[in-house]
């Protein structure tokens, strides 16, 4: 890896807000994924009858307990938005369908300027193992419903996983007053929709961030598919009728933050020039219907579906219907194929012509890593005690508990904690960062080939992802780094060669935003040349190669001093998979 040193640029502090109601079984799996450095964690309990409370203190020592003050998901939503104190407050829900370890991708959007942070189970890089075929197109037409209304081009309307600016709150106008047992407009599975139509209003930026969508672990979901689909519709039309006669929200935020200052909010009159299109001012009752009619019928085959899974065998059809999509397990490494096997997501550019051949496939079933693919050490280490990449300005310390196996992914997890490691000398030092490696030295070495990585990157400012192939004889150079990438706003990524004879070959592409989403990052290697590629665009090309046996390896650095300013975040990975000729 090459040391180049990131900005020290202090994160903000995050509150997450989790509406929970007899949740108790499902929040230890929520816990657990919970990135490590969140400023705060508010449940709101909307009157459990089981543990939720008492595992929730349990399980996270500092988390802050709110009672709701009425019912529902959207009067939780505003309880908890009301109490916090962070600079982000981010909504996840309690049944471990949302991934709490997400949550930084959602801050480094609001960090590149969005104001909005809206997670997306449709974007690119999304997913959802719980959503059907039939349901899927129920969300797409009440979506559609809402784009058209708003002028948006949202991909995802009903999904709860979102982060915003605290500061932002006021233009939601979340309404968190007692009102006894009363339910108010916006109390509901109404709010989601609620917030993004007064999102749109405020003239918010909003930025779409790619979410995988988990099934709903233990109990039975509280949605009702079809009246909670039909209070959506609903909600997109009365607060697109009240903008109109209005130019107001409907609710207030609360008397105690009502004096607030919002610059983003723009005069009632420039609201109508700026989300109502000329076209509804003069048709309004006619696309009203159409569109209504359409979402009735899009409604009506998501209710039956929900209903179906509802029924006894519901659940049993669902988890075949699961098993009978998934691809059958591989071995870890897997053995030739047949014939040429290329990735959907790969440009026909990186294979050309040649049959290339599935040779190396590791998959992350069950819980633990399976220690007879991955090393996590350095093969000069002893793993036990851990280890580093002395000289390189790193700041952490690898230990074997940091790499997790989870939902099918490897997970290279960093954080801040007092560990006891070695120096370049060999003596006693303590490091404040511990963080995850794996490499396959003892398990797979090769010459040429095609290397794909699908991976999420961590946003924490000064963390050090990086992708790279080292010498099998163990010296330096040659060395191949697929990819490294700093958080910063110059030169965030960086794909190397350092070859044994003649100059390194180095380039910084221009790329989107890495921390967000999900990425391929792939290298061609062959005897006559090199080619490295970010989803699918090649970055760099040279004529200069490596003629000997390399190894693999993913790790998680750290390029800051974490005891001054922290660290916290993990290292994704989908799948690695190697071809050769």
């Amino acid at each position: 890896m090459t040391a180049l040193s990131g900005p020290t640029i202090s994160s903000p502090r995050v509150t997450v807000v989790i509406p929970a109601l007899n949740e108790a079984r499902n929040l230890p799996h929520v816990f657990a994924r919970m990135p490590n450095d969140v400023h705060e964690v508010i449940l709101v309990d909307g009157d459990s009858v089981d543990d939720t409370i008492e595992t929730a203190r349990r399980l996270w020592a500092d988390v802050r307990i709110v009672r709701q003050s009425r019912s529902g998901k959207g009067n939780a939503i505003a309880c908890g938005c009301a109490a916090a104190t962070g600079d982000v407050i981010a909504l996840i829900d309690a049944d471990g369908s949302a991934d709490p370890g997400e949550i930084p991708d959602f801050v480094a959007a609001l960090e590149h300027g969005a104001e909005f942070a809206k997670g997306s189970r449709y974007a690119p890089g999304g997913a959802s193992d719980d959503i059907t075929v039939l349901r899927s197109f129920g969300n797409h037409v009440l979506t559609a419903i809402f784009n058209l209304c708003y002028r948006k081009h949202y991909s995802d309307l009903c999904y709860g996983f979102n982060a915003f600016w605290r500061r932002c709150a006021p233009a939601l106008g979340l309404d968190a007053t007692s009102g006894g047992s009363e339910r108010r407009w916006g109390d509901g599975f109404e709010i989601e929709t609620v917030i993004h139509v007064r999102v749109a209003r405020a003239g918010l930026a909003v930025t779409e961030v790619p979410s995988h969508e988990h099934a709903r672990i233990h109990g039975v979901s509280n949605l009702n598919a079809v009246s909670d689909g039909c209070r959506v519709l609903w909600a997109i039309f009365t607060e697109w009728r009240r903008s109109r006669t209005s130019g107001t929200a409907g609710t207030t935020w609360p008397a105690e933050s009502s004096s607030r200052t919002f610059p983003r909010l723009r005069s009632a009159g420039r609201h109508h020039a700026q989300f109502v299109p000329g076209a509804l001012r003069t048709s309004s009752r006619l696309i009203g219907t159409l569109g209504a009619s359409t979402a009735v019928a899009g409604l009506m085959l998501w209710g039956m579906t929900c209903s179906t899974s509802a029924k006894p065998g519901g659940a049993r059809d669902v988890d075949h219907l699961a098993a009978a999509a998934s691809p059958a397990p591989r071995s870890a490494i897997a053995t030739p194929d047949p014939g040429p096997a290329r990735p959907n997501t790969a440009s026909a550019v990186i294979f050309g012509n040649a049959k290339w051949r599935l040779k190396f496939h590791p998959t992350f079933s069950g819980s633990r890593l399976n220690h007879s693919v991955w090393d996590t050490c350095y093969p000069w280490a002893n793993p036990k005690v851990g280890c580093s990449n002395f000289g390189h300005n790193e700041f952490e310390w690898y230990l074997p508990g940091q790499d997790r196996v989870a939902h099918q992914h490897l997970y290279l997890v960093a954080k801040r904690k007092r560990t006891i490691g070695i120096s370049p000398t060999g003596k006693r030092l303590i490091y404040y960062c511990r963080s995850g490696m794996v490499t396959t030295f003892h398990s797979f070495q090769f010459q040429y080939g095609i290397v794909q990585i699908v991976a999420r990157l961590p946003s924490h400012i000064g963390l050090w992802p990086a992708f790279w192939l080292a010498a099998s004889s163990e010296k330096f150079p040659p060395e191949v780094d697929i990819l490294e990438h700093w958080n910063r706003p110059v030169r965030p990524t960086g794909v190397f060669l350092h070859t044994v004879h003649g100059p390194d070959v180095v380039a910084f592409p221009h790329t989107a935003n890495l921390a967000v989403g999900w990425h391929t990052f792939s290298l061609v290697w062959t005897k006559y040349k090199m080619a490295w590629f970010i989803d699918g665009r090649r970055v760099l090309h040279t004529d200069r190669t490596v003629r000997q046996s390399m190894y693999f390896i993913a790790n998680l650095a750290d390029s800051r001093d974490p005891s001054k300013y922290g660290c916290g975040g993990s290292l994704i990975i989908r799948s690695l998979k190697i071809w050769q000729r």
